[in-house]
């Protein structure tokens, strides 16, 4: 009788933490802490953006490379022709979890000779990752795929150069609707 009793039990708390494991009323996680549930009420909170960029460069002394992490609505870097530089975006989101991540832009440069100038532009494809089949967790944090800039971008023949940017927007969204978006600007200082 006690094992009977002991096993109605076990399987009484086994069938409680199932069925409340993703359950958004109740306070787990999910089970998994890379998850948190979507609360049913309104989260007036925009996910967190964070651009990561790695550039690496050559000095007098040798190569040098940095990992950097930048925040805010408009973030401004500078890079040299001869620089290596990847950018990633990483969506943050810990009271309803990122629902939609999304990047692109575009660049301009201007090379010249004497009173001659050329000009170009160019697009960044849209990159971007939609989770909303994620119904009842979401996921706390999501990141885009690392992608390279050129930053070395050759002139023509004959001609050097005197502009070249980059404008990168990105925007992310979270499971209750709240939105931010970033840009990315990087100017190439010849």
């Amino acid at each position: 009788m006690k094992n009977l009793r002991f096993l109605s039990l076990s399987l009484s708390i086994a069938s409680a933490l199932l069925f409340n494991a993703c359950d958004p009323a109740s306070t787990s996680t999910c089970g998994d802490p890379a998850l948190v549930a979507i609360p049913a009420e309104a989260d007036p909170t925009a996910p967190e953006l964070t651009w990561m960029v790695t550039q690496a460069s050559e000095t007098p002394s040798g190569p040098i490379s940095s990992l950097a992490p930048y925040t805010g609505a408009n973030v401004n870097i500078t890079a040299k022709p001869t620089d290596q530089v990847k950018v990633y975006l990483i969506a943050r989101d810990e009271e309803s979890g990122v629902r939609r991540v999304r990047m692109s832009g575009g660049f301009g440069q201007t090379c010249t000779t004497g009173s001659s100038a050329l000009a170009a532009s160019g697009i960044i494809p849209e990159m971007s990752q939609d989770l909303s089949f994620l119904t009842v967790c979401g996921m706390i944090q999501w990141q885009l795929p690392e992608i390279p800039i050129e930053v070395g971008m050759a002139c023509a023949t004959g001609y050097t150069l005197s502009e070249l940017g980059f404008a990168i927007s990105g925007t992310a969204e979270n499971n209750k609707g709240g939105e931010r978006t970033s840009t990315l600007t990087i100017t190439v200082t010849p």
